[in-house]
């Protein structure tokens, strides 16, 4: 109905006018002409004239319709031009650029406003732009009466209607311009404003434009700004993700701390942040910085933990150099004074209620934070609580771990000498074929893991012999077959003793295999070369050759050659060959046999 509207208003002019033409025109002639000869001559000037007023009157309307269609059609292409220009654009900055640009190109404009609401600081970022390029940025108060006016009426304020002149905060404009200045609206809610003062007239149709791009403009800065909050978010979320694989992955606390305080200063837009924690170990404030900051000043370390412990609120102050906080202030030695630094901002460590230390950021700038950005850093100083605690957690069971393993290597080496003691071996016969039987494994390259099972293995070599009767094992001399029978099934008593602990079960190759032979003339299961597992096969010539070079009650020690030569004599028989060669090289490394010796061996 709306596109017929022309029409019928042409039409309806035309009926009117020719109406009345037609109802009043003969009888206004006939009260004025009473001679008929002049009478039919003024008709025919009346009806020329009726022609030429119609003709002017549908003329100036149809005009008047066809400029109408022509602006609406000119605003329809300004807009589509205005809506390309910045479709895809969703950084806010070049954003307000293009369109402050592209306001004062389409209205000739000499100076363009832009306003942006900042509620975190209840004030608005007003910039103006002059024809020359140069911005100027101020934050204004929202109670200033022409924003006001803007921000709560939500109405555009323009010369055309306003007599009042143009006045911002103290900033002005040259009465000779003329100014619109509107809101930019976004789901119901005031972001923003824009306007222009130009030289000349200013038009009800400039005003109208402005609106129109007001309106485009609110959208696609809500778009932006709703982008970038997602990708905050995200970026946020991926924050508490790196460090959730920081507790996972790093166990230090300094490499945490270090790897903590750069998501500080990388999500926060601040230029350096510390940690300071309490070390139990130390019983000290520990400080840790990024950035290069350093910070010796002890009083001040136990004042900003004294002030964090009565506040459970962060403290964030936006600018330094003109208003600290009058209950605390700087020493001279803060790192805030020797950086140049402005923005500051702390919060307390806590966690389960207990204060852990203090995490502080520092900014060039100054800090002003939305209520957002405050949540997001109490989030991050939690999880870097959570992140310190773990770790601490971590590094105190693995030193209680240690100190368990401690307990248990001395409860082995208590068990083995009482064992020593039973068998009447030779005082710390166990240490002894123990320390050899670990450089054996050294020199063959075995794994840590390896070398701390052979370790235990060797300790307890003998640990099945507590199922042989005092009787048997004391005997002076021969055993009988029957006790022969008994004394080999020591190996399977071990086996019966350890491996029910899991502590101890990796190290039962040892105890259980260490009696097999080479050839597999051994026991408990008659194994042979390559079936017996290395630590078997290494222990079994180290006991050998204590056994041989020590005293016995029953015998003197043979000499350190006379033992060499027996193992020698059983290699590829009792022994590894191989591992016998390897452990004449080790004697000789220990000086436990010359070079001379080792000669004579191997060329006999």
């Amino acid at each position: 109905m709306k596109q017929y509207l022309p029409i019928i208003k042409i039409t309806s002019i035309y009926v009117i006018i020719a109406g009345t033409w037609i109802l009043f025109s003969d009888q206004i002639l006939s009260w004025l002409i009473t001679n008929q000869e002049t009478y039919i001559r003024a008709q025919t000037v009346k009806g020329w004239f009726f022609v030429l007023v119609t003709a002017i009157i549908l003329y100036r309307t149809i005009l008047h319709e066809f400029r109408r269609h022509w602006e609406y059609e000119r605003e329809l292409e300004i807009i589509a031009v205005f809506s390309k220009n910045i479709r895809g654009i969703l950084d806010p900055q070049l954003l307000s650029y293009k369109i402050i640009n592209h306001i004062r190109d389409l209205f000739q404009a000499e100076i363009v406003f832009f306003g942006e609401s900042e509620p975190q600081n209840k004030s608005i970022k007003f910039s103006s732009l002059d024809t020359e390029g140069d911005p100027v940025t101020q934050y204004v108060p929202v109670n200033s009466p022409l924003i006001k006016q803007i921000f709560d009426d939500v109405k555009t304020i323009s010369s055309l209607k306003e007599n009042l002149p143009f006045e911002i905060h103290g900033f002005t404009i040259d009465s000779s311009l003329q100014y619109a200045i509107t809101p930019l609206v976004a789901r119901e809610k005031v972001i923003g404003m824009i306007g222009f003062a130009k030289k000349g007239e200013l038009i009800s149709s400039d005003v109208h434009l402005l609106q129109a791009v007001a309106e485009i403009s609110s959208q696609a800065f809500y778009a932006a700004d709703l982008l970038q909050d997602n990708a905050t978010q995200i970026q946020r979320l991926s924050t508490f993700r790196k460090i959730d694989d920081s507790i996972l992955t790093h166990f230090s606390t300094q490499d945490l701390i270090e790897i903590l305080l750069k998501e500080f200063t990388n999500n926060l837009d601040t230029d350096a942040a510390s940690v300071t924690v309490y070390d139990n170990e130390t019983q000290r404030l520990e400080f840790y910085s990024e950035s290069g900051l350093e910070n010796n000043d002890e009083r001040y370390l136990e004042e900003a933990c004294a002030y964090a412990k009565d506040h459970d609120s962060i403290l964030v102050i936006q600018n330094t150099k003109s208003g600290i906080d009058s209950q605390r202030a700087f020493p001279v030695h803060h790192p805030i004074h020797d950086h140049a630094l402005i923005g500051y901002a702390m919060a307390p460590l806590r966690n389960m209620g207990q204060l852990m230390g203090i995490v502080e950021v520092f900014s060039r700038k100054e800090i002003n934070w939305d209520r957002e950005k405050i949540q997001f850093f109490e989030a991050l100083v939690k999880q870097t609580a959570i992140a310190i605690d773990k770790v601490n957690m971590v590094v105190n069971l693995k030193k209680s771990n240690i100190e368990l393993i401690k307990s248990y290597e001395e409860t082995l080496e208590g068990w083995s000498r009482a064992m020593d003691v039973r068998d009447h071996e030779t005082e710390n016969h166990t240490q002894r074929v123990t320390s050899l039987t670990i450089k054996m494994g050294e020199r063959l390259g075995l794994s840590d893991e390896q070398l701390i099972q052979m370790r235990r293995g060797a300790l307890l070599h003998d640990i099945g012999k507590l199922g042989v009767p005092d009787n048997i094992l004391l005997k002076k001399g021969k055993l009988t077959d029957e006790e022969w029978e008994i004394m080999r099934q020591h190996p399977a008593t071990a086996a019966e003793l350890i491996k029910p602990i899991a502590f101890l079960a990796p190290a039962i190759t040892i105890p259980y295999f260490h009696h097999e032979k080479w050839d597999g003339s051994g026991y408990p299961q008659g194994l042979s070369a390559g079936e017996i597992p290395i630590e078997a096969r290494i222990f079994s010539i180290v006991d050998v050759w204590d056994a041989l070079s020590s005293d016995r009650p029953y015998r003197k020690a043979l000499s350190h050659f006379e033992v060499a030569n027996y193992i020698f004599s059983q290699s590829g028989s009792h022994f590894d060959p191989q591992l016998v060669s390897t452990f004449l090289d080790l004697l000789l490394k220990e000086g436990l046999l010359s070079h001379e010796d080792l000669l004579h061996l191997r060329a006999n």
